[in-house]
């Protein structure tokens, strides 16, 4: 009897015991697929075998990290400093060497003064006027210019100052000034050209003003003797200075 219990309960420890060597097996064989840094769930137990997340691997100006649960779905993509994601680009279809782009400022320029007045000189049409232009962050390779009312250009450079011809312009009109780069409208600047205070405008030059006729009464004392000094005096009237 003794015997006989003796090899039951080592049937019995020894089936468990395969009990439990096969399970670490088998449950072996399902975790000896589990690469660093990947985590899956178990389909019998549920158990999540964890490691730590995969690595990054090198994109064009950035990285990007493979899901794990799911081989070869993209888990996420970052970029490297100075550099930003193209929403345009999807990360499972795109191309990811495109999906990084570099960060840029939008270009930006400054046309003064804002608005100004130059004044035209007796019997000139015209005027000179500085305008000074600066453009900000152009993108490369490109070129500000400086263009009038009819689009003309009339300067070129991302920075300068030039004095430009104005021809008289009525009253309350202006010449518009505009700074571009390439298709992008900077800033603009208004000038106008008048008379100078008195003169005024002929439909072809800036005149002065008409002085009126100057008359002079006869001197009361009009005769003299040769070789004694006289002074004679007279009354002007009209006289302008």
């Amino acid at each position: 009897m003794k015997n006989y219990f003796q090899a039951k309960y080592l049937l019995f420890f020894g089936a468990l015991l395969i009990m439990i060597i096969g399970g670490f097996y088998f449950n072996l064989v399902k975790v000896d697929k589990v690469e660093a840094g990947c985590a899956i769930t178990d389909p019998d137990t549920g158990r999540v075998t964890t490691g730590w997340p995969p690595p990054p691997y090198r994109i064009n100006h950035g990285w990007c990290r493979n899901s794990c649960s799911f081989p070869g779905e993209i888990l996420w993509c970052g970029c490297d400093p100075g550099y930003h994601r193209d929403p345009g680009i999807d990360i499972e279809t795109g191309d990811l060497d495109l999906l990084c782009v570099l960060n840029t400022t939008a270009v930006s320029g400054t046309l003064s003064p804002d608005v100004s007045t130059c004044t035209i000189l007796t019997g000139g049409s015209s005027c000179g006027q500085t305008l000074t232009w600066t453009t900000t962050n152009p993108p490369a390779g490109s070129t500000s210019v400086v263009t009038n009312s009819s689009g003309a250009t009339l300067a070129t450079g991302n920075n300068g100052s030039q004095s430009f011809s104005i021809p008289h312009t009525a009253v309350n009109t202006f010449i518009e000034f505009s700074l571009k780069n390439g298709a992008t409208p900077l800033d603009k600047s208004l000038v106008d050209a008048v008379c100078k205070t008195g003169d005024t405008w002929n439909g072809t030059t800036c005149i002065g003003a008409s002085l009126p006729d100057l008359t002079a009464s006869t001197p009361p004392q009009n005769t003299a003797v040769i070789g004694m000094p006289q002074i004679f005096t007279s009354i002007i009237t009209n006289n302008q200075r």
